[in-house]
């Protein structure tokens, strides 16, 4: 009996000691890559900003979108990537149309195979706005430089910004045009300028945000309104008693000048004109003229006059 007690209370002995201070506690298994913790969809004009506030440092982050009354599942949205915490997209890129309503979500991406939990969504109507301009460009063409875009049938006029390379918004010179481009910027020979441009719609949208920079190298003096040089002249036949004298001069990017063909003292001919032709005057034969031109400057006021070509035909 004695022996059989003892078996008994050993055996009792061992399950308490593998039931008490030995055991393991379980964790729960928690996703390696940490959730995010906010994110802000903010409309500004045409363009929509994207933040992130998070604690981990993922390869990415993933925001997703899809307008609200579907099913509202952030799996089936439009994915955008995010490798910073901060975002700017324009809404046409997106696809977001004014009057409708979206859901944004977030998530960190961390590998092919680890994600975090989607944030809860944020609701964004979006308002109308005054489109960007866009397909922004500048060169030299037949009528002289110009900076061009394209817009929206919305727009009504425009403000180019511009101003050597790495300026601020702000700093740079503003101009107003009524069309989709411009040419009476002032640039300096062998310099480089950014362009900005921005469109107003009406009195309700009013500017669209700044587009830009646009850069472009000026290898010549564009617009500083210098006296003409270089004046020439050719003849062609007209009729019997006249000649068709072509005028032609060198220039500095000016788009527009003021000519006036002189005999014995007196203007036989004068106009204004611009890069897109030269001048064509019908003068008599047997006679001596002096030609002059001057350049009219972006503010309006005129150059003094060249120095006359004097010719005889």
């Amino acid at each position: 009996m004695k022996t059989t007690s003892l078996q008994v209370l050993f055996i009792a002995f061992l399950f308490n000691a593998c039931s008490s201070s030995d055991a393991v506690t379980e964790v729960a298994a928690t996703n390696p890559c940490a959730s995010v913790r906010d994110l802000t969809a903010i409309q500004q004009a045409g363009n929509i900003t994207f933040t992130i506030t998070t604690d981990s440092s993922p390869l990415y982050y993933e925001v997703s979108y899809l307008m609200a009354g579907s099913d509202n599942n952030p799996e089936f949205g439009q994915k955008e990537q995010m490798t910073t915490l901060t975002k700017t997209k324009a809404l046409y890129d997106l696809g977001l149309n004014p009057g409708d309503v979206y859901l944004f979500y977030a998530r960190a991406v961390c590998s092919d195979n680890s994600r975090s939990t989607w944030t809860t969504p944020k609701s964004v109507t979006i308002t109308d706005f005054c489109p960007e301009p866009y397909d922004l460009k500048a060169g030299l063409s037949n009528f002289g430089f110009e900076f061009d875009w394209s817009a929206t049938s919305s727009a009504s006029r425009y403000e180019v910004q511009y101003g050597t390379q790495g300026f601020s918004l702000g700093a740079g010179t503003i101009v107003v045009s009524n069309t989709a481009y411009y040419g009476a910027m002032q640039m300096a020979a062998n310099t480089t300028y950014d362009f900005y441009v921005r469109a107003f719609c009406n009195t309700t949208n009013t500017w669209s945000s700044w587009v830009g920079p646009y850069s472009y190298f000026s290898a010549t003096n564009q617009n500083l309104c210098s006296v003409p040089t270089n004046l020439t002249y050719a003849t062609n036949s007209f009729n019997a008693t006249q000649l068709a004298v072509n005028f032609g001069w060198h220039y500095n990017g000016e788009v527009n000048f003021e000519y006036k063909v002189v005999r014995g003292g007196s203007i036989v001919a004068t106009s204004t004109i611009d890069t897109s032709g030269t001048p064509v005057v019908i003068l008599q034969k047997n006679a001596t003229y002096q030609f002059y031109v001057r350049a009219i400057c972006s503010s309006g006021a005129p150059t003094a006059w060249s120095v006359p070509l004097s010719f005889s035909i």
